[in-house]
């Protein structure tokens, strides 16, 4: 939002973007301190499980529940869709006037910001609707765990997706990746040694970085 609404803006610098990355940490760390004090393991079938025991049990579940919903998804989601709607309204702005290119540009950073959105609903929702779900059952059945289980792996690809996905919609990378390739077959293609022979018998011997005479 910032890169883009307020281009010039101050904040823009490697010391603005440690303290905002130390302050998410900080906010998760925090966030997470439920589950530091009422987690334990326990023995079950031959085996250590990891368990978050609450003091009074379904009911402090059902508000950990809320709790977790909101810090975790209502509240990211309510920050991401602002955000880069108000970014799709700068851009959309700014381009009323401009050529076509521009528009195009437009279009895309609206199919990025849908993505974006698109990506986060489909890998956190399945989760927090099965942590609500888990209020009502009393005895999980091997499929619910087995659901559980995989939308806890979908949660979590979240931070793997997001960035690559990121970088499949980034044109200058993709450019930049194309240049790459481009000078490193041109530097293979300029590394072929020449040899030309003058009327006087030398030899001269052209390369990429130097030319020599052989006499």
């Amino acid at each position: 939002y910032i890169a883009i609404v307020h281009p010039t803006s101050e904040k823009r610098t490697i010391r603005w973007t440690i303290v905002i990355n130390a302050m998410v940490w900080v906010g998760s760390l925090l966030s997470s301190i439920p589950v530091m004090m009422y987690t334990r393991t326990v023995r079950r079938k031959q085996m250590e499980v990891c368990i978050l025991d609450l003091p009074q049990g379904p009911q402090d579940m059902y508000w950990y529940t809320l709790y977790q919903s909101t810090i975790g998804f209502i509240i990211p989601l309510i920050i991401i869709s602002t955000f880069y709607s108000l970014t799709l309204y700068h851009v959309f702005r700014s381009v009323r006037r401009v050529k076509r290119k521009q528009s195009v540009w437009a279009k895309r950073a609206t199919k990025t910001v849908l993505m974006v959105i698109a990506i986060f609903l489909l890998c956190w929702s399945p989760y927090h609707i099965i942590q609500v779900v888990n209020l009502s059952v009393a005895q999980p059945t091997s499929t619910f765990i087995y659901a559980y289980n995989i939308t806890i792996c979908l949660s979590y690809s979240h931070s793997c997706i997001n960035p690559l996905m990121l970088l499949m919609f980034a044109q200058n990378y993709r450019e930049r990746i194309c240049r790459k390739k481009e000078f490193r077959s041109s530097n293979q293609s300029s590394s072929k040694t020449t040899v030309v022979k003058t009327e006087g018998g030398t030899t001269v011997i052209a390369d990429s970085n130097e030319i020599s005479t052989v006499i």
